[in-house]
């Protein structure tokens, strides 16, 4: 996200006036069951054969009766099971071959975050009113599940960058100097499964993770990066690639730069898990623009891998979507 940002800076946003402050991720409250690996690892490995099979119905259930799932950033939120079985029949009916892949796993006592690839084939038709042809889409992203007491899911919250899924099925609806990821049907690193263990090393990995963000709020590029080891890399899933120590650097000035503000609001999810520390963020910015700043809300999922005390990679996944429709610069349907 700190890429879309930047680069958004670089364009002025038309004058009207945006009242909505974007969408707000539910917090994890007292309510939240104990999730565990197993309970993690069977719904992410059934929802991924039941999508291949786009089987809406078996997917369904998976959750609970009450259960939510939102995409963040978007307008595909849906509540109870019978609301997530018809999203994905409208889903499944608009593209086809759908495939999930998972990546890594994080889970702790009460939430449990996974890394996954989703890719498939953007049927052809008419679309809005236009003739579109298949194209291949296939694209990084993360989730924050929470369950109940039967293994059911009672929360979902999704981050993907849809931004990217229209600049690789329908480019013409993006600006022409956008430059989004290439497709890409793979995980993004492994396979891992990480369970938080309450260590030293992982308080104080966590600990590190939140100077970062301290840092970011008191708009210092120097402390933001100085966590960082000298071969970091910094992968933020909305951007085109990932970029190196000295390019994030110039990223991070850049974001601040474009901001009179920026704040941390509140952090629905925030653990250490092995060497890795996972943080879902809701975050508010005052924009630079004229005549009048903007003020803009943001989320998503933040991975910090450490090594040897340092930040040596970092993974971002959002919806760059969010912030462009915030700025009024959202692609015409």
């Amino acid at each position: 996200m700190l890429s879309v940002l930047a680069a958004a800076a670089c364009h002025q946003p038309p004058k009207s006036k945006l009242d909505s402050p974007g969408l707000s991720a539910s917090a994890i409250g007292a309510t939240a069951v104990t999730t565990s690996t197993d309970v993690t690892t069977r719904f992410a490995l059934k929802a991924a054969t039941f999508i291949s099979a786009r089987d809406s119905k078996a997917i369904g259930a998976l959750f609970a009766d009450d259960a939510s799932v939102s995409l963040l950033g978007g307008s595909h939120d849906s509540h109870g099971r019978d609301g997530i079985e018809k999203l994905l029949g409208e889903f499944f009916e608009a593209n086809a071959h759908p495939s999930l892949s998972i990546g890594r796993v994080w889970v702790s006592k009460t939430v449990s975050v996974i890394e996954f690839n989703f890719s498939g084939i953007r049927s052809g038709g008419d679309v809005a009113g236009k003739r579109v042809a298949e194209r291949p889409f296939g694209l990084v992203g993360a989730c924050a599940v929470t369950f109940d007491a039967a293994g059911l899911v009672r929360s979902q919250r999704v981050y993907v960058d849809l931004a990217t899924y229209l600049g690789q099925t329908d480019p013409e609806r993006l600006l022409a100097s956008t430059k989004v990821r290439a497709v890409t049907t793979t995980s993004p690193a492994s396979t891992t499964l990480l369970e938080s263990k309450g260590t030293p090393t992982e308080a104080r990995n966590l600990e590190v993770a939140g100077s970062f963000w301290a840092a970011l709020e008191a708009h210092s590029v120097e402390k933001a990066m100085a966590p960082m080891a000298d071969d970091y890399v910094y992968n933020d899933y909305a951007g085109p690639a990932a970029l190196s120590r000295d390019e994030t650097t110039q990223l991070v000035a850049r974001f601040l730069a474009s901001l009179s503000e920026f704040k941390i609001a509140a952090k629905p999810v925030n653990f250490a898990a092995g060497d890795d520390v996972i943080t879902e963020t809701d975050e508010i910015a005052i924009f630079r623009a004229k005549p009048l700043d903007r003020r803009v809300t943001l989320h998503g999922i933040t991975v910090m891998h450490f090594e040897d005390g340092k930040i040596a990679k970092q993974w971002q996944y959002a919806n760059s979507l969010e912030l462009l429709a915030q700025l009024g610069m959202m692609p015409p349907k």
